[in-house]
C-alpha cells in the first residue's frame, strides 16, 4: 500500500538561502538515508535542485552525505543513496523513497510505496497540495500528517 505523509508547514521564510520547506526535505533526506532508504528528491526547478544539493554538501562539517543531483533526463540506478532531479526521470526499482517537491506534477510517484509530500504556508502552494492529498487518497493511498510548528 503506498503510504504518503504530508508535512504541514506554519511558515514560509528563508534563512541562509533556503526556505523552510527546502531546510525541513533536507533534514527529512538525512534522517531517512540514516535509516537506509534510498531516496529520489523531485524539486520543482533546477534552482531549488541545485540549492538542495549544496545544501546536503554543507548540512554537517563532520559527516558525508552521499548524494547525486541529476540534471539531464537520464535512467537512475542505484549508483548512490540519494538523488536529486527536476525534471522527469525513468526510476528503478532500488528508490524506496520519494521526497516530492514538485508543485503540480505527482503522476511519477507511481513508482513509489513511500512518498513525503509538503503542505507549504504559502496559499497557492497550499491548494496545489491539497489537490495532491485528494489525488492519492483516490488511488486509495494511506495519508498521514504531521505539523511542522516553526513559529515561536
Amino acid at each position: 500500500m503506498k503510504i504518503v505523509t504530508f508535512y504541514v508547514l506554519d511558515t514560509n521564510t528563508t534563512k541562509n538561502g533556503l526556505t523552510t520547506l527546502e531546510k525541513l526535505a533536507c533534514k527529512i533526506t538525512i534522517m531517512k538515508w540514516r535509516e537506509g532508504k534510498n531516496i529520489l528528491i523531485a524539486c520543482d526547478n533546477d534552482d531549488q535542485a541545485s540549492k538542495i544539493d549544496l545544501a546536503l554538501w554543507m548540512y554537517e562539517v563532520d559527516a558525508f552525505i552521499p548524494h547525486n543531483l541529476i540534471e539531464k533526463k537520464e535512467m537512475i540506478i542505484c549508483k548512490t543513496s540519494i538523488y536529486i532531479c527536476y525534471t522527469p526521470h525513468k526510476i528503478d526499482e532500488s528508490r524506496n523513497l520519494l521526497i516530492n517537491m514538485v508543485t503540480k506534477n505527482i503522476k511519477f510517484s507511481k513508482f513509489f510505496d513511500n512518498i513525503i509530500e509538503f503542505v507549504p504556508h504559502d496559499k497557492y502552494l497550499k491548494d496545489w497540495a491539497r489537490k495532491r492529498y485528494q489525488e492519492y487518497r483516490n488511488i486509495g493511498a494511506k495519508l498521514l500528517t504531521v505539523k511542522i510548528n516553526e513559529k515561536k
